[in-house]
């Protein structure tokens, strides 16, 4: 399984608008968590990641902003609820976010210059395998690092940071399977 391979593979087929798209994708959910909460954006960056689970980025961002105008997470998994309840109580936010898919996203969120973090979701795994990998397998410590490693690789050959390489390849997937960025 060459990753480094299929994930350049995906890069190569995107288009200049894919690429300004995917490019712009974190610094924009930046923006998103300084409207959220003006005075504390690690806080509206971390609702915005524990949003992200099985919900489109419209839900996903419609729901941040609920939350922490409301206080209460209008999601509909508990697991959530619980998690934005613990991030508005003040509980350190990579505690209160939980799994290493929800972290990295956090953190590529709140700082999209940061060169070390790679979100390896479901999406990222399918692109680095080349094919849909069946549900829910699970991500090892071990293949995420190997995962996040070829998208760093990849990035250091497009002269990229590796999340802009992850969110571009991340539209380029998406919109293959018919579905926009938004969905």
């Amino acid at each position: 399984m060459n990753f480094v391979e299929n994930i350049s593979r995906v890069c190569d087929s995107a288009t200049p608008t894919q690429i300004r798209t995917g490019a712009a994708w974190y610094p924009s959910a930046l923006e998103i968590a300084h409207e959220i909460m003006p005075d504390n954006v690690p806080v509206g960056a971390a609702l915005i990641a524990v949003h992200s689970i099985q919900t489109s980025w419209n839900l996903n961002a419609k729901y941040a902003r609920e939350c922490a105008r409301t206080g209460v997470s209008p999601h509909g998994l508990g697991m959530v609820q619980t998690k934005a309840a613990r991030i508005l109580a003040g509980e350190d936010i990579p505690t209160a976010l939980g799994g290493p898919k929800i972290r990295e996203f956090y953190r590529n969120i709140l700082d999209p210059s940061d060169p070390v973090p790679v979100t390896v979701d479901r999406h990222a795994r399918d692109i680095a395998f080349g094919y849909p990998v069946p549900k829910n397998p699970g991500i090892s410590v071990g293949l995420r690092r190997e995962i996040a490693d070829a998208y760093r690789t990849v990035a250091g050959i497009y002269g990229m940071l590796p999340n802009e390489i992850q969110a571009i390849t991340w539209v380029v997937w998406r919109e293959s399977k018919g579905l926009s960025w938004a969905d």
